[in-house]
């Protein structure tokens, strides 16, 4: 299961935008843009103390990769774990995967509990990094409703929301374009 969990998390991640997808050939780690990310199986059996022990004994290993690691990579390093097919609607398996995520002990956890046909990755991956909730099957829709619930809770002056989300405005242009907003709204 590993080996499709990992091709999985690639293919997530390629659709995420992620511009470096790699995968070492000496340890579980795939390297996604500048973050790394440990993937294991969980064992097959939902017995509480098996389950924490081998997550124990593979954080011994991300222990020694992260060592490895400058500073940045080991501060991001992300841990993908995948508990077994049918495992989504068994109550054990649910508080024991979020007893693993609250570890934040070296990294942070996400743990996969698969429906019985395991179609439920999307959603699992929307609990991740690689989540992208304004990004909707290329429909700026994503977009301006990320923004609207930001200008909820932040004041955004009027005519920015049109600028942030114009595809040509970048880097310079962009600013350029909110600094003269705000000259024509302060005069």
């Amino acid at each position: 299961m590993l080996e499709s969990f990992d091709s999985l998390i690639m293919n997530a991640a390629k659709a995420a935008g992620c511009t470096k997808v790699v995968q070492e050939t000496n340890t579980p780690t795939i390297w996604l843009d500048f973050h790394a990310v440990w993937t294991s199986n969980l064992p097959a059996k939902c017995n509480r103390q098996e389950v924490l022990d081998a997550v124990d004994a593979m954080l011994n290993n991300v222990l020694e990769m992260r060592k490895s690691l400058k500073a940045t990579p080991s501060s991001d390093l992300y841990v993908m774990l995948a508990a077994p097919y049918g495992s989504a609607d068994n109550p054990e398996w649910n508080t024991l995967a979020a007893e693993i995520e609250r570890d934040d002990r070296l990294a942070r956890k996400h743990v996969w509990l698969p429906d019985d046909a395991g179609e439920n990755f999307d959603a699992f991956i929307e609990t991740t990094f690689l989540a992208r909730p304004w990004a909707i099957d290329g429909n700026d829709r994503g977009r301006a409703d990320a923004l609207q619930l930001l200008t909820k809770q932040v004041s955004i002056p009027a005519g920015w929301q049109e600028a942030l989300l114009d595809d040509d405005l970048l880097g310079e242009d962009l600013v350029r374009k909110l600094l003269s907003i705000e000259m024509e709204h302060t005069s």
